[in-house]
């Protein structure tokens, strides 16, 4: 009963902050919250990985130091100043490279171990982070769509959770995530989809027009397959390092990666789908 209490507060505070963020269209709150995310994540991820020459010698810091200007460089965040720019640039390649060439000055690391982890940490946490970041620096409707997005991702989770704990027979990859079901996935489609048309194309006025009833099936379809199979890829993470939980820092949520997992694919997927539908 006491976790049940912790998930629900945590939880509540979570999508509190999250819903706040996107719905105010204050850049330097959601920028903020969001760094610490990033932030927290890539900490976990360095963590469940063992990555510990890479915390000791300063990797983390000059990572995220090229996240900071690379978000600067790609959607001029600070004060829609064109001149940042170049500096951005030059500073962003220069702190890439010093972070690749260290590796010959670490003793006792394995450069190509460190190598991927930066690679692939740039590929599956900093991308959807700026696409994120991009669309609540856009329109008032860029911002609803990203929100749109975590609504979404959320009603997915647990749509697939309920149907999938009492019909859920078909197991989908047992061997990564043994609890989740194709009964499961189609329950959250349902759910996700019924929650799209009534957000998208009932005159609640979410948005500022009602968007075709196609294109929010699409919408809704792509966000819901690439939530799922960004969950499982954390999952692949987790299970191939040997943890539990990528880290504890929402009791019974677990951690910074357990909580953005879907959205790691859904924010650049929905992104795309948006601008190749013109919707934004």
């Amino acid at each position: 009963m006491k976790n049940l209490i912790l998930r629900t507060i945590f939880g509540a505070i979570y999508v509190a902050l999250i819903v706040l963020s996107i719905v105010l269209g204050n850049e330097t709150f959601f920028s903020s919250l969001f760094l610490l995310f990033l932030v927290l994540a890539i900490l976990e991820f360095y963590r469940i990985n063992k990555a510990d020459n890479i915390l000791k010698y300063g990797g983390l810091i000059l990572s995220v130091y090229v996240y900071l200007i690379s978000g600067i460089m790609l959607f001029n965040i600070v004060d829609n100043s064109a001149s940042l720019m170049p500096f951005a640039t030059y500073t962003t390649a220069s702190a890439f490279l010093l972070l690749v060439v260290a590796e010959i000055f670490k003793p006792d690391t394995n450069p190509v171990t460190n190598w991927g982890l930066l690679l692939f940490q740039l590929c599956w946490i900093l991308l959807p982070f700026l696409c994120m970041l991009s669309m609540v620096s856009g329109t008032v409707d860029s911002r609803k769509y990203l929100l749109f997005a975590f609504i979404i991702v959320w009603t997915n989770d647990t749509g697939a959770y309920c149907v999938g704990s009492l019909l859920g027979k078909h197991k989908m990859i047992p061997r990564i995530s043994p609890a989740k079901s194709w009964e499961g996935l189609a329950g959250g489609l349902c759910f996700s989809i019924l929650a799209g048309v009534l957000l998208l194309n009932s005159p609640i006025g979410f948005i500022s027009e009602p968007l075709p009833i196609w294109k929010t099936l699409i919408l809704t379809v792509c966000i819901v397959l690439a939530a799922t199979l960004g969950d499982l890829m954390e999952s692949l993470v987790k299970r191939t390092v040997g943890v539990k939980d990528s880290g504890n820092i929402m009791p019974g949520h677990g951690g910074m990666l357990d909580r953005l997992d879907s959205m790691l694919l859904a924010a650049p997927v929905s992104m795309l789908i948006l601008h190749i539908l013109h919707i934004i």
